[in-house]
This record gives C-alpha cells, structure tokens and sequence, in this order.
C-alpha cells in the first residue's frame, strides 16, 4: 500500500486536474483542525485522501469526500481497507465525485462490490454546474428566466463587488442566515481556517457585495483545475424586501 506524504499528494493531483477540491491535500489540513486526520493512498492510477476521525472505545470512523479518482479503482479498495483495519475503522463511507450514468461512474461502481447504499449524506447529493463556454450573454442563456432577470436586475443597482479576508463579517452573515433558513453554521474559526489553507495559489476567498458601503452578501469561492466551487454563502436581512431605494 502505498500511503504518500502531503507532498506527494498534492503531484498526484496535478497528475489528475479533474479530481475534487475536497480531495486536495488543503482539504485536508483544515480538516486536521476539527478531529480528522487526513491519509493519503494510492495504488496505480487511482487515489482517494481517506479522512479518520475518533470514536469512542478507540474506534475510528472513515470518510472519502468527493472521491476516490483516477481510474482502475479495483486495486485500490483493499489497501484502503488495510488502513482501515489498522487503524480500527468500524465503517467507510464514500462520496464519489462523478456523474451518475456515465462510464466513470459505472467502472467506480463496479469496484465497490460489497458498499451498501446510505440513507443520508455529508455532502449535497446533487449539485449544479454551470458551464463558462461562450460569452456572458451565452451563459444568461442557459439560465432560467427568473434567474437572467435577477442578475440584470442587480447589473442597475449601484453594487460593489470585492475580495474579502473579513471572516468574521462573514461568519455573521452566516449566522444570520442560518437563523433566517434554519440550518446550522460552522464557527468563525472553522471559516478562518479554511480561507488559510486554501490562501497559497488564490485556491480560496471571500467574494463581498455591498451597498452604499453596507455588506449585503458573500460567498467563499474556491478554484481547483477548470472548477470553481461555491460551498458557504450567506446574506444579511438589509433589502430583501425592498430595494435598497425603497421601490418594489
């Protein structure tokens, strides 16, 4: 079994420009920072970053985010079951990163003989992607009605867009969000981590629209290979139901 440093890891990845920004090494070392502990392996052409975190009575449980990739998985399963054993994992979940119905997904299927479906996930099950082919008015075109008109809607508005590093605006906004649509946050310091360890290479930032100076909503946007990835965003409750000029 092949178990590569962060180092190593990292080549590999290069090595295949598709795989998921949830198997990078960073993804990793902010996970590090909340009770996980990153593995890396690799056999052949394939490579998952195994995620371990503690249980009670010295058990482990085991995750795969957005992976394995590569290709020819079948080699890969036993040497991820090595290391599950030897460091007592009781189960293995796995997230895989590619479309359903498509031959990737069929040959990754078809190594995981013996992985029972789950009833719940950790990351969204489904997704969207939004192709950049084309001009502007090329990608408008691909959106819905309602959404093409609430984009040029905000194109008249007197919107500033920056680059942000204020975490804790941003965690603020999350809060408020996540009171606002019920669901749960993570802390400021799990934001500020993971805008650190994506920071080298501009993998990671905050995208903030304002108002007249008045913060009204950001995103943390990151990139890896040909993807951009929009996983936190939040807004405050300033002109929801009105514009911010007081009209409809």
């Amino acid at each position: 079994m092949a178990i590569l440093t962060k180092e190593e890891w990292q080549e590999f990845c290069k090595e295949n420009p598709d795989h998921s920004l949830l198997q990078d090494a960073e993804w990793g070392e902010l996970k590090s920072g909340f009770k996980w502990n990153p593995f890396f392996v690799r056999e052949g052409s394939a490579g998952a970053m195994v995620l371990l975190r503690s249980l009670p009575a010295g058990l482990k449980a085991a995750y795969i985010p957005r992976g394995p990739f590569g290709s020819d998985f079948g080699g890969l399963w036993p040497e991820i079951h090595k290391l599950c054993r030897k460091n007592h994992a009781v189960f293995l979940r796995v997230e895989p990163d590619f479309w359903s119905n498509t031959p990737e997904a069929d040959s990754l299927e078809y190594s995981m003989e013996g992985f029972i479906p789950a009833f719940s996930t950790i990351q969204p099950p489904r997704t969207i992607m939004v192709s950049l082919d084309g001009n502007e008015d090329d990608w408008l075109a691909r959106m819905n009605q309602k959404t093409r008109y609430n984009i040029r809607l905000s194109q008249k508005k007197d919107l500033t867009v920056e680059e942000s590093e204020d975490t804790v605006l941003f965690h603020n906004m999350m809060v408020t969000t996540g009171s606002r649509d019920e669901f749960s946050v993570h802390t400021e310091a799990y934001y500020k981590k993971c805008l650190d360890c994506f920071h080298n290479g501009k993998k990671g930032r905050i995208i903030l629209i304002s108002y007249q100076g008045k913060p009204l909503s950001a995103m943390m946007l990151f990139i890896e290979g040909k993807r951009g990835y929009y996983l936190y965003g939040a807004s405050t409750n300033e002109c929801r139901i009105t514009s911010c000029n007081g009209q409809q």
